[in-house]
């Protein structure tokens, strides 16, 4: 069935929190939340490397949100498309430049092994969080798993900071409930297979959407959703997500990031998802044009005896 779907009847049961797995089953979680905390406990310098799309944006955003609650100021850095996909040796010398203690990247950095050794080198400590296929995998802490985009994974790593760092069960759902949107948009426009894990966090996300208080998260329901109190995947998948996308391939992923900043402003909210809109509707019509003229450039095939 579609999205790896296999048993309707466990489809059909309502998720909890506790349909979650442990985070800390998930390969070196362990690891890389203690060095996260040990950095923050040490007021290093932490940078979040994201990508251009929907999943590396939220994940970077869910990254940024953790690391804020417990106290680090952490600088959010996400690539031009132009610049191509995953951390790269130039932006490797640029974070070094800035000033960086531990890089953390999100939906990419799995394989580049370059990159990574190049880090080690100018004495920057990175983690890796990434779903991606193995090729050529880096040589240092990488919380990987295929049973979760980026984001979701990004929400697994705040819950075991969370937990590492003594949070209670009420803080913990709170962070819980606020992550679970953005992983449940991510992973419903990454296509990633809707089941464990990734199955719980869309299903409680999605309700949790419905009744967020998030003012950026309000303005882009209200102008994406055809019931913005009750979005569901399709609105997801053919309106939020795209939305966000056209951010990454019309002009940075930034203006994106720009609406999950606006939690509490809703002027900021409304001028940001506007921008989004603007940048959706010239998607649409480059899509459009390139569509067209591709179509007049085949030749109409000849016609059979």
């Amino acid at each position: 069935m579609a999205r790896g779907i296999e048993d309707v009847d466990s489809l059909l049961e309502q998720p909890s929190w506790n349909h979650l797995p442990d985070p800390f089953s998930i390969p070196s979680m362990e690891k890389a939340a203690a060095r996260a905390l040990d950095a923050i406990r040490n007021r290093e310098r932490i940078t979040i490397f994201g990508d251009y799309d929907c999943d590396g944006v939220l994940g970077a955003h869910i990254l940024r949100s953790v690391l804020s609650g417990l106290g680090a100021t952490a600088r959010t850095s996400l690539p031009h498309r132009d610049e191509g996909y995953g951390l790269s040796s130039p932006t490797v010398h640029r974070f070094s430049c800035s000033g960086t203690d531990l890089l953390i990247t999100v939906d990419n950095g799995i394989n580049a092994r370059s990159a990574v050794q190049l880090a080690q080198r100018l004495g920057i400590e990175v983690i890796v969080i990434d779903h991606h296929r193995i090729q050529d995998q880096a040589d240092t802490t990488a919380v990987w798993s295929d049973g979760f985009c980026g984001a979701g994974l990004a929400a697994m790593f705040a819950w075991a900071l969370a937990l590492k760092a003594g949070w209670n069960d009420t803080k913990i759902e709170r962070l819980l409930s606020g992550c679970s949107q953005y992983a449940a948009i991510a992973s419903i426009a990454d296509c990633v297979p809707l089941l464990l894990g990734t199955r719980t966090l869309a299903r409680l996300g999605l309700a949790e959407l419905s009744r967020s208080r998030h003012k950026g998260l309000q303005e882009l329901l209200k102008t994406s959703c055809t019931d913005p109190s009750q979005p569901d995947s399709r609105d997801v998948a053919f309106g939020v997500a795209p939305r966000i996308n056209a951010a990454g391939r019309m002009a940075h992923p930034a203006e994106a990031l720009a609406v999950f900043e606006a939690a509490l402003d809703e002027e900021a909210a409304r001028q940001s998802v506007d921008r989004l809109n603007h940048l959706n509707l010239e998607r649409r019509r480059t899509v459009k044009l390139h569509f067209e003229e591709l179509v007049e450039s085949v030749e109409p095939q000849a016609e059979l005896p």
